[in-house]
């Protein structure tokens, strides 16, 4: 666990690596017809390039009716006008545009770029808002102090190259709060990564987690990669790559729509076959054609080497699955919306189509396809000198409105209109009474029925016998709806929905919104901290709104190996806690271990030991020690080795045999031995 008061850093040390062979350049992709959405083309002869790079954005471009994902490349007419703008986000829910004529650097904007040459458009995305205001960004300083090169990527998006001896600057978002950005270092194809240096709060190889609180610059070694050493790595995979004479490639499919999927070998259609196998780096193309005009192709997902609209140029060295995203085309996808009559009536739809238990020339359609996704609404009316009267909808209806019903066409779907006689009796009354403060209406209008003082107005009506109506209840501003009484024939949340078959009395039921408070426990060190009620587990959740006036007791429940020093803000001393919220609290609780383990490692051979005695590694590796211990490490070769460097913990580095460890939380360190004859 990681100690605010004690932040540390460590040096990451790679060994040099052999010179790969440089990799086959892929060969030119294959036309292969495709039904993906292309710019119409006019009286302009030349067309150029314009590349996008993202990362899993979905963006929309004005004169295309496809969405890309991911980076893609595209033509247009030259000196044509494109407008760029993200339809949906994936990852992250801020992006920012480089790169554009008009909206450069505007946030959650749109971009236009002029064709007039080739051009290349960056989204970059994050996690938090990007901003103008220099308040909200911090500048990036990146040193490389080797001679080889490398790009830096912040939160998995790149922001600049570095060449040997050279510097980059980046303007990034501050990191707010507890937030950090993580730096990762990628050598060019020519240099390997060596080492982070600098303010970074935690080093992982070529990994440097760094917060952004202000300006920070950070240092990093890039080096030309040795041709004289053997790179273990590569020399496996190259040894696996030789004794596996084939890799399986898979094809996937996903999203709302269909298509197929073929390579140029002709061993994959997918389709039928989504899979085969192929010979060690043999190189094919992929295609992906959708089904018809229902789908489009919506891009690929997975290790193209080269991806140009419908293609996926990709090396086989390796077992690969590589998936084809299909999406439904709405226009184009068709389901029948059926209507059933019961009694006396006629149903009509809008948009137009239905005419059910029509007595015109025309005739009754009660049967109709209409798109996928489309809202249609359909209406029941009585037929005219006839004694009957509409009663109710049944079936696929998504909303009813008195004799309205709306179906969302997502399936096909049935509903069925039901027309009744009422019998020769009198009116029978509806009544409404509203406890508390709200108001109910009836979707015909005739009742609104509200408190006016304390007499209840416009709270009763007389209807014939069957008829339905639906009762809606709608809080004051300072209540909530609470329920409905009896009466309602089916209830949904605010909703009554009534059935005139007697005289009935509904009752409405209103109460007062209870007041909130925020309790937030902040916890440090190994323990957590619970609440009896409300659901607080700090430091998974550590924030919880309870009524005003409540006390809520809070128990600290110390790690194994710890102990619970004690709170601050709203609770004092070393016992459970009841806070009482009459306002907003906080509170704070500090944990510490009561012992913390030191563990040795070695590389090589040679022992490791210490003072105070108890850890002779070889033997004894692992040994725990009171937190504010300080411990003395002694690293001692073998004959025929030496001593080369220290790994690990902050106290522990250079060439030194002898170092002094802090102890406080669990440490860890790695002497490193080499044979005499490699120095």
């Amino acid at each position: 666990m990681n100690d605010p008061a004690n932040p540390k850093s460590v040096i990451a040390v790679f060994s040099p690596v052999a010179q790969t062979q440089a990799p086959v350049a892929p060969a030119p992709l294959p036309v292969v017809p495709a039904q993906v959405p292309r710019q119409a083309q006019t009286t302009a002869p030349r067309e150029v390039l314009l590349t996008v790079k993202q990362s899993d954005n979905a963006i929309s471009v004005s004169g295309f009716t496809q969405t890309f994902n991911g980076s893609f490349t595209l033509q247009a007419p030259i000196g044509k006008t494109l407008t760029l703008a993200v339809v949906a986000t994936r990852t992250y829910p801020y992006y920012i545009w480089s790169g554009c004529d008009a909206g450069n650097n505007q946030p959650q904007g749109v971009c236009t770029v002029i064709m007039n040459a080739q051009r290349e458009i960056t989204l970059r995305s994050s996690q938090y808002p990007y901003s103008q205001s220099e308040q909200t960004k911090s500048t990036l300083t990146v040193l490389n102090s080797g001679s080889g090169s490398g790009h830096i990527l912040a939160d998995i998006q790149e922001v600049c190259t570095v060449g040997a001896a050279g510097k980059c600057e980046r303007d990034l978002p501050l990191s707010p709060g507890e937030k950090y950005t993580s730096l990762i270092a990628l050598p060019d194809a020519n240099s390997v990564f060596v080492s982070w240096s600098g303010p970074c709060t935690l080093f992982f190889q070529n990994l440097c987690r760094i917060q952004l609180d202000t300006g920070k610059t950070v240092s990093v070694v890039f080096a030309p990669k040795p041709s004289t050493f053997l790179d273990v790595r590569s020399f496996f995979l190259r040894m696996l790559a030789a004794a596996t004479s084939t890799w399986n490639l898979k094809v996937e499919k996903s999203g709302t729509g269909n298509g197929i999927v073929f390579d140029d070998s002709k061993k994959i259609s997918c389709g039928e076959t989504c899979s085969a196998s192929y010979d060690n780096d043999e190189l094919l193309t992929l295609s992906a054609v959708s089904a018809g005009d229902t789908s489009f192709f919506g891009g690929w997902t997975g290790p193209c080497n080269t991806v140009y609209q419908n293609l996926c140029r990709i090396q086989v060295n390796g077992n690969k699955t590589i998936t084809a995203n299909f999406t439904l085309n709405p226009a184009k996808v068709l389901f029948p919306l059926t209507v059933n009559m019961d009694g006396i009536g006629t149903v009509t739809s809008d948009p137009t189509g239905i005419q059910c238990g029509s007595v015109e020339p025309s005739g009754s359609v009660c049967e109709k396809e209409f798109s996928i996704g489309e809202t249609v609404v359909l209406k029941a009316v009585a037929r005219p000198g006839s004694p009957s009267v509409f009663s109710r909808w049944s079936g696929a209806c998504a909303n009813v409105k008195g004799n309205v019903c709306t179906v969302l066409v997502d399936a096909a779907k049935t509903v069925t209109a039901t027309f009744a006689y009422p019998p020769l009796q009198s009116a029978l009354f509806l009544s409404v009474r509203i406890e508390g403060q709200g108001i109910v209406t009836a979707d015909d209008e005739e009742i609104t029925c509200g408190l006016s003082g304390a007499v209840q107005q416009n709270c009763a009506r007389a209807y014939i016998y069957g008829t339905t109506l639906s009762l809606v209840a709608n809080p004051a501003p300072s209540s909530q709806f609470f329920g409905w009484g009896s009466g309602c024939a089916t209830i949904y949340q605010n909703l009554c929905r009534v059935m005139m078959d007697a005289d009935k009395t509904i009752t409405a039921t209103f109460r007062e919104i209870p007041q909130k408070k925020t309790l937030t426990v902040v916890s440090y060190g190994p323990g957590s901290v619970k609440s009896a009620t409300g659901g607080i587990i700090c430091p998974s959740d550590c924030a919880k709104e309870y009524d005003k006036g409540s006390a809520v007791t809070l128990t600290p429940v110390p790690q194994a190996g710890a102990t619970f020093l004690g709170w601050k803000g709203a609770c004092k001393g070393q016992e459970p806690c009841a806070v009482s919220l009459e306002r907003a609290r906080f509170v704070y609780a500090r944990f510490r271990l009561v012992n913390a383990t030191l563990s040795a490692a070695k590389k090589g051979f040679g022992t490791v030991t210490s003072i105070p005695a108890g850890l002779v590694c070889g033997n004894v590796c692992s040994v725990p020690y009171p937190t504010d211990m300080v411990v003395t490490l002694y690293a001692t070769p073998l004959k025929g080795q030496t001593f080369a460097r220290w790994e690990g913990a902050d106290e522990c580095k250079g060439t030194e045999p002898r170092c002094t460890v802090q102890m406080g939380i669990d440490r860890s360190v790695t002497a490193v031995f080499l044979p005499s004859s490699s120095f």
